[in-house]
């Protein structure tokens, strides 16, 4: 064959081929072409919120399984295992197992109980695996690690208490009956100062009093600390009258103590800005008041609160550990003053 007609055949082939994309039939390219080009979709954000309750993440939060049982799996068949339960459950998952995450030598044994959620199956699978999810709009990446990567976004799972939950100006359904369905709560917490960058947002389900967080990790640790500063809030306002109460072994007490303008701002410090906005790396008041002394986070009923506006601390647990702190609350003081709050220097003395 002459080259000049195998110049013409080569572009008579290639001009049936133009703008065929390889991976995808070409009816498919041809619709996908055509909705560009109408809807000018490229020129749009590149990030659009699903529909309340519609991300699997948060779809797999009340989806019950019907069956699940792996035996002496590895990582990556134990999350496959799992999508599949979700997909005969009704909600079409996928998991992508990151190149660390299979490489991880656990073999995984389990079978969830009659009754079980994804999610706590999810979350047990996690543990068992030293796994991490990560998330990139609706895909759900497994990983093998944790990141310092102030971008990566992650969800977290929060269960209110009803008073907690209208602390937190969560919203309401407008019309009854609707209390079962996820509504979206991004803008009621961002009136609130809680960051949500493009590219994450919250649920809400009113009936469960259930908060699915879609943020960086940085947001949401810091959103936990704000979430427990109310719900001891709460625990504080519904107790602070009761004297000292009867435990299972031993006594628990609630007691308040004045403190300056000063000691509020700077304990206010740790959780939020003069602007009123999330503090990364915040801590509540119960951290605060733990720091280096006998009180403990970790019992049962405990609780501390600061009410900034009456300038009172509020704090709740074992009579004698409340006696200990008294006796120590002048080095408190100080060891407050001389650690505040990140970007905030210390007091001169």
């Amino acid at each position: 064959m002459k080259p000049s007609a195998c110049v013409g055949l080569f572009i008579l082939v290639a001009g049936n081929l133009l703008g065929i994309d390889p991976f995808y039939q070409p009816e498919e390219w041809d619709r996908y072409q055509e909705r560009v080009l109408r809807l000018r979709e490229h020129e749009k954000l590149a990030f659009i919120r699903p529909d309340p309750g519609k991300h699997p993440i948060v779809a797999l939060q009340t989806l019950i399984l019907r069956e699940f049982k792996v035996k002496d799996v590895n990582v990556y068949e134990a999350f496959e295992a799992l999508a599949d339960g979700c997909g005969s459950s009704g909600v079409s998952v996928t998991f992508y197992v990151d190149s660390s995450a299979r490489h991880n030598e656990s073999r995984i044994s389990y079978e969830a109980p009659a009754g079980e959620t994804v999610a706590k199956t999810l979350g047990y699978l996690m543990m068992l695996t030293r796994t991490h999810i990560h998330l990139s709009g609706n895909h759900i990446l497994v990983a093998n690690y944790d990141t310092l990567n102030p971008y990566v976004v992650s969800y977290g799972v929060y269960v209110l208490s009803e008073k907690a939950a209208d602390y937190c100006r969560l919203p309401k359904p407008d019309v009854a009956g609707k209390e079962g369905e996820w509504m979206a709560a991004e803008k009621h917490l961002m009136e609130q100062g809680i960051p949500f960058p493009a590219g994450t947002y919250a649920d809400y389900r009113p009936d469960i009093h259930s908060l699915v967080v879609i943020n960086t990790d940085v947001t949401r640790g810091s959103l936990r600390a704000w979430l427990r500063e109310i719900e001891n809030r709460v625990i504080i306002e519904t107790t602070k009258d009761q004297g000292i109460v009867a435990m299972d072994g031993f006594k628990i007490e609630t007691r308040s103590y004045p403190v300056s303008d000063q000691t509020a701002q700077r304990m206010h410090g740790w959780l939020m800005d003069k602007k009123n906005k999330l503090v990364p790396f915040a801590h509540d008041t119960a951290d605060l008041v733990s720091y280096r002394t006998t009180i403990s986070n970790n019992q049962t009923g405990s609780a501390a609160w600061l009410d900034v506006k009456s300038k009172r601390l509020w704090v709740r647990n074992r009579p004698e550990d409340l006696d200990d702190f008294e006796k120590g609350w002048e080095a408190w003081l100080a060891r407050l003053e001389a650690h505040p709050a990140y970007g905030v220097k210390p007091s001169k003395k």
